[in-house]
């Protein structure tokens, strides 16, 4: 799974799915645009949101390469999400 906007509840979220094992969700990074460090801090940024699209599509195969996709959404997100 990757994370599109990380926020403190996606935060929460992973920490969830991690002690979960039956869930069998592995989060392996987030896409956003800001550039500062983002909840939670021990996934890697795989890029802007701009970059989620095409990062999630095998340009070999046209097969799409995760399972689960979150939107960590709130009131306060700015439009470009």
């Amino acid at each position: 799974a990757i994370l599109i906007w990380s926020n403190s509840a996606c935060a929460e979220l992973v920490n969830s799915l991690r002690n979960t094992p039956l869930a069998a969700v592995d989060v392996i990074g987030f896409f956003d645009n800001r550039n500062t460090s983002r909840p939670p801090s021990n996934l890697p940024r795989l890029g802007d949101l701009e970059d989620a699209a095409e990062w999630m599509i095998d340009p070999e195969s046209g097969k799409i390469k995760v399972d689960v996709v979150f939107i960590g959404m709130n009131t306060r997100d700015p439009e470009e999400l």
